[in-house]
């Protein structure tokens, strides 16, 4: 009974009904301002305002902590892959020792004429069958997962894998030039503009891809297999190897590194601008990043 009388009291009492009680109520006589000014200092009591937290001011410091980090891990992931012979000496000397193989073997062929071939072999070699091969290995040894631990996002990582095989890349793709323009002595494209567009809008759209397959193959070994196969479809359907003509060709300018093939010839003898191709390697590029993202796998 006396818990009961207790909570029947709390149930009563100013704080829980927002009234005072009939003893300490205003008088009736009582002018309106100070009616007034009563009530509000008795709402105030019953009701005190909750104290609002100050926001604090935007200081940028996890944007640029961002930028640093991502900065690090590029950094340390180029210190590792220089440390790799197989992996440096492939990306770039491979496409120097195409470009002076090639021409040397094929009788009555300019150099310039081997110039896009060699590019191309350029831009496959690190991007489908390298890169795999890294993402594979790491996998296998069970390194992403301990990045999983951590802030660090797959696009991080991806991006910080694809600014090293886009330096390789363009470093392989000079060296390739100069070995070329030494040994034989190239012609100057007719639009060394349009030369560049296909070569580095070709790399981004073949990054993508390899990334693609950088993302889910499960070991090292699963890399370079899936990565080869890439590499030797990509190449044929590109004309790096044997002029395609018919429907083959126009599948083949319809994919990463033919569209690019068909840019950068184009710039070298001075034909017109492939719009298709351009637009064809823009989809590639935009289609396979995000879901390069997406699909990516810590283990």
């Amino acid at each position: 009974m006396t818990l009961a009388l207790a909570a029947s009291r709390a149930d009563t009492s100013p704080l829980t009904t927002g009234h005072l009680p009939p003893g300490n109520l205003p008088p009736d006589n009582l002018p309106t301002s100070d009616l007034q000014r009563t009530t509000t200092m008795t709402t105030a009591i019953l009701n005190p305002p909750v104290p609002s937290t100050p926001a604090l001011p935007h200081t940028g410091r996890s944007r640029s902590t961002a930028i640093r980090a991502f900065l690090t891990i590029t950094l340390t992931e180029g210190k590792v892959w220089l440390r790799d012979p197989t992996s440096a000496i492939m990306a770039l000397s491979f496409p120097v020792a195409m470009m002076l193989l090639m021409t040397s073997m094929v009788d009555g062929v300019e150099a310039h004429h081997m110039l896009v071939p060699s590019l191309a072999f350029a831009i496959a070699m690190p991007t489908v069958t390298l890169l795999p091969a890294t993402f594979g290995l790491l996998r296998e040894r069970q390194i992403l997962r301990r990045f999983q631990a951590t802030p660090m996002r797959p696009s991080a990582l991806l991006g910080a894998h694809f600014i090293i095989a886009f330096t390789s890349v363009m470093v392989a793709g000079g060296g390739a030039i100069v070995a070329g323009d030494l040994a034989f002595g190239l012609q100057t494209p007719s639009s060394i503009a349009t030369m560049v567009l296909g070569f580095c809008a070709g790399l981004m759209a073949m990054l993508c891809l390899g990334t693609l397959i950088a993302a889910v193959v499960p070991r090292a070994t699963t890399g370079t297999g899936v990565g080869m196969g890439a590499f030797f479809v990509s190449i044929i359907l590109a004309g790096a190897m044997v002029p395609l003509t018919g429907v083959l060709h126009t599948i083949g300018s319809h994919t990463p590194l033919g569209a690019a093939a068909e840019v950068m010839t184009a710039g070298m003898n001075g034909y017109p601008m492939p719009v298709t191709s351009l637009i064809a390697l823009a989809v590639w590029t935009v289609v396979l990043a995000p879901i390069a993202v997406k699909i990516f796998r810590w283990s």
